[in-house]
């Protein structure tokens, strides 16, 4: 799958300009306050942008693509279980406790921890046929459930906004660098390949060449 998106929105002093293609796995990178959340939001509609998205050549609906942002939470009243099958029922297809959601199914949306939250949207976002936008899917998830998200992300589209590209590299997703709300240098995996783990050794390394080991991720 080709996705192509040349996106604007301004801010008061700060300027969207997005303009990129890739296919199947994205990673978005850059500081914060670069662009990278904005690019999402205007890619699932949350936000009313300029410009457009195609996935292979057809202008695509914001309905084609399903947002998490980065603390999700859940209407208070109501159990993780009734969520689902309500997201069932919205979206038409089967949607099951993954991430260790079945553990506190009955529980509300006003018990549930930041992670906890996470994991129940996350379930939702890998059920359905969609692309996936997550915006710093890491920051409240445990080892063992980043091992799961990961695993989940294989052979589908996605894109992710992170700080911490690592676990998504085995993916061999297409890196963007955001700066100033524009795309400053993009990377195949080749190139991330050639720079970071081949010097390495075989291992994935950053640049300062602290080995960050993907055991487990494949």
């Amino acid at each position: 799958m080709e996705i192509e998106a040349s996106l604007e929105k301004r801010f008061g002093a700060f300027a969207l300009d997005f303009r990129a293609k890739w296919s199947g796995g994205a990673v978005f990178l850059g500081p914060n306050g670069s662009g990278k959340s904005t690019t999402l939001r205007c890619m699932a509609g949350v936000y009313v942008c300029r410009g457009y998205v195609k996935i292979d050549g057809v202008v695509a609906e914001s309905s084609r693509f399903y947002y998490v942002p980065p603390a999700p939470k859940l209407p208070p009243t109501t159990s993780v279980g009734e969520y689902l099958q309500h997201l069932s029922q919205v979206f038409q297809t089967a949607i099951k406790p993954r991430f260790g959601v079945e553990d506190f199914l009955d529980k509300r949306g006003a018990e549930l921890s930041s992670g906890m939250a996470a994991r129940v949207f996350l379930t939702v976002a890998v059920s359905v046929d969609r692309v996936i936008l997550l915006d710093e899917p890491l920051s409240y998830l445990e080892t063992k459930y980043r091992l799961e998200l990961v695993k989940s992300l294989a052979g589908r589209p996605f894109v992710v906004a992170t700080h911490d590209p690592a676990p998504f590299l085995v993916l061999k997703p297409t890196l963007m660098y955001i700066e100033g709300g524009r795309v400053s240098s993009t990377a195949g995996w080749d190139a991330v390949r050639a720079l970071y783990v081949e010097p390495c050794g075989g291992e994935l390394c950053t640049k300062s060449g602290e080995v960050q080991y993907v055991v487990g991720y494949l």
